[in-house]
């Protein structure tokens, strides 16, 4: 890496907020002058040039452009990128852009479940259920052993308020194989349904798998999600364990600020789980 040496004098740290800052025209002027023939080289200085509008804070039509002209660059090699351009079109909220990338990784086949996974979401988050659904469907067509379409399908049934058939699929999908993606999702519908009993098994059979696992995708969600039901459901023991992980770990965290809320009564558990992103 014929950057990374150099590249760190350009970083700083703002005295005021503490923060990682860059100077991005001297970055920029430095890359110019690097190598740039190969793919690797290519593919290296296009991923400076980002991270260099990240920490100079660019907008995103600056951060797209370094993207799309990465693309071109690299032709072929291009999907080496598409993670990474997923995700940040994600972040930025271009939820056109995330269905374009997404349709790409369906066809190379890599990183799938991360596709469908953004794309579902930004469908429910533009009220597209409907496409939503026919996502959930085609995950299952293209790779029935997946576990993921249990939890996204469950996820979307809920969100369309179809809580009882979001919990059914939870069944039919921990039949295959017990998940706690999909516990969390059978647990948030509970809930909905004001089945307290139901919610807080769920929710508790969900900490045990992440606990004695190594089976932890978005274990921070779920954890969080995990807290609020065991304090909503007088079960103290269960949240007050789960809220100590956040606390004795080597970077001490809190409960998110949306489940703090939530139990101080200040906003509904509807209100997280139906309304604009739908999680924690």
């Amino acid at each position: 890496n014929e950057i990374g040496p150099t590249w760190y004098t350009f970083m700083y740290t703002d005295e005021k907020t503490s923060e990682q800052k860059i100077k991005y025209d001297e970055a920029i002027a430095f890359l110019e002058t690097c190598p740039n023939d190969t793919p690797a080289q290519k593919s290296l200085n296009g991923y400076y040039r980002y991270i260099a509008a990240y920490f100079a804070e660019k907008d995103k039509e600056v951060v797209f452009e370094i993207f799309d002209n990465l693309y071109e660059d690299l032709g072929e090699y291009s999907y080496l990128f598409d993670l990474i351009y997923l995700q940040v079109a994600w972040t930025y909220e271009d939820y056109d852009r995330v269905e374009v990338i997404a349709e790409r990784l369906y066809e190379s086949n890599l990183n799938a479940t991360d596709a469908y996974y953004y794309s579902i979401k930004a469908n429910i988050l533009q009220g597209d259920f409907t496409k939503a659904d026919e996502l959930c469907e085609r995950i299952h067509k293209d790779s029935p052993e997946s576990l993921d379409y249990y939890s996204f399908k469950a996820e979307v049934l809920r969100r369309m308020g179809k809580y009882q058939e979001s919990i059914d699929i939870c069944k039919k999908g921990i039949a295959v194989e017990a998940n706690a993606s999909i516990y969390n999702q059978q647990a948030i519908s509970c809930m909905l349904l004001d089945d307290k009993a139901g919610a807080l098994d769920a929710a508790k059979t969900a900490y045990e798998i992440i606990t004695v696992s190594t089976q932890s995708q978005a274990s921070y969600e779920i954890l969080n999600t995990i807290a609020l039901i065991g304090k909503l459901c007088d079960d103290t023991e269960t949240y007050e364990e789960v809220k100590a992980l956040f606390e004795n770990t080597q970077e001490p965290t809190e409960l998110e600020e949306k489940v703090k809320k939530c139990i101080e009564g200040e906003i509904t558990f509807e209100e997280i789980f139906m309304e604009g992103y739908g999680d924690i």
